[in-house]
């Protein structure tokens, strides 16, 4: 499920703001086992029909590729700096 940072620049209907995310997040601690993070994220997971620890290797994935992006973002941007 999307987060929507600076950083990974994810900005559509299915991402939440950082905060309600973990505010969510934090009021599920010491109530369920496993969590999404928040009630949104739950609730897209259960339309998907998937189980967390699948919802959770699908963000695994989503954020490797996102911080792929980014650091090759960095890197152009740092060759560009020093020619």
């Amino acid at each position: 499920m999307l987060v929507d940072t600076n950083m990974s620049k994810v900005k559509n209907r299915l991402s939440v703001k950082p905060d309600f995310f973990v505010k969510q997040a934090l009021r599920s601690v010491g109530h369920v086992i496993e969590t999404t993070g928040c009630l949104f994220h739950e609730v897209q997971a259960l339309i998907f029909g998937l189980p967390g620890f699948l919802c959770d290797k699908l963000a695994d994935g989503r954020n490797m590729v996102i911080r792929s992006i980014v650091l090759k973002r960095k890197g152009k941007e740092a060759s560009e700096k020093m020619e």
